[in-house]
């Protein structure tokens, strides 16, 4: 076996997608001999397997109010680099519209992709009866804070099992410097969105988000992107 063969083999033992905590173990442990065999590092590997993507959505003024909470919890989750920019009307002037965008390895990005469309699809059911904008806009601000309290503590227990693994939180902060690398060749620079709050005017409908934001589904099939999550 020669070293770019070794490198492939390596990069495909690393990738998480739908494997068990076990099999992902024994399969950075098989990874872990050839890099020795071949003195390689899990940088050097990475660096020569950037399969990157970049993915959007484009979101209304209400879905917005979800988007602006879950998207920076997702980012956490899946590794991933998220940012939006605003929309511009047809007239030039600025639109309530906005485009959320995640980059990173694609498996990631698919991840990423697949829960904010899964969020935003079961937050527009659970908003389907509201009646008026004070009542949409309530009731999806408690659909959103819970949905991200969810994520967050998901990405939590991800990141205790990545601690338990020997190099398992090295290769997190490689991934996300190449990351970052690659945005900055095509001269992205991130910067610290700050989102201007609002006041909750309806509190039924505030508490009724939340009990929706409670009970939706972030089950992902098993097999389906880098994550199996469960919860």
């Amino acid at each position: 076996m020669n070293e770019d063969r070794a490198k492939s083999l390596i990069a495909a033992l690393l990738n998480t997608e739908g494997r068990t905590p076990d099999e992902i173990d024994a399969a950075r442990k098989q990874a872990a001999k050839l890099m020795v065999k071949f003195d390689l590092t899990e940088e050097d590997v990475l660096r020569e397997d950037r399969d990157m993507s970049t993915w959007h959505r484009e979101v209304g003024r209400h879905q917005w109010l979800v988007a602006r909470y879950v998207c920076t919890a997702i980012e956490e989750l899946t590794c991933t680099r998220y940012f939006f920019t605003e929309l511009r009307a047809s007239t030039g002037k600025r639109s309530d519209r906005k485009k959320t965008i995640f980059m990173g390895y694609r498996p990631d990005v698919e991840q990423a992709e697949w829960l904010l469309d899964t969020i935003i699809a079961a937050a527009n059911q659970a908003v389907s009866g509201a009646k008026g904008d004070k009542e949409r806009s309530d009731l999806m601000t408690g659909f959103a804070i819970i949905v991200q309290r969810r994520i967050l503590d998901l990405a939590a227990e991800v990141n205790k099992g990545r601690a338990a693994i020997p190099t398992g939180t090295d290769l997190v902060v490689v991934k996300l410097g190449l990351v970052d690398e690659y945005m900055a060749s095509m001269g992205i620079k991130l910067q610290d969105a700050k989102h201007r709050g609002r006041g909750i005017q309806d509190r039924s409908a505030f508490f009724a988000g939340m009990e929706a934001g409670a009970k939706v589904s972030l089950a992902k099939p098993i097999g389906v992107g880098p994550l199996a999550i469960t919860k």
